[in-house]
């Protein structure tokens, strides 16, 4: 969770970061893609750590999600 919610902070950061720096001339040529980078980067963290953590907490519920998921169950008719 913590991890999570650090790389929430550093989401949000680097965004802010971002759409402040679109606007404004002068930047050195490396700034928005450095900065796209790391909002890439924060984001596959935070689905990682929410996947991660969903998997690891919900695994009943998944199983069962996906004994459901197919009509009939897994069974071949005939």
């Amino acid at each position: 969770m913590l991890v999570h919610s650090l790389l929430g902070c550093f989401f949000y950061g680097v965004f802010t970061a971002k759409m402040l720096a679109l606007p404004r001339k002068g930047l050195p040529g490396w700034t928005l893609p450095l900065l796209g980078g790391g909002l890439f980067a924060a984001l596959v963290g935070l689905w990682l750590t929410s996947s991660l953590w969903f998997l690891h907490h919900d695994r009943r519920a998944v199983v069962s999600r996906l004994r459901t998921a197919v009509p009939g169950g897994l069974r071949r008719r005939g």
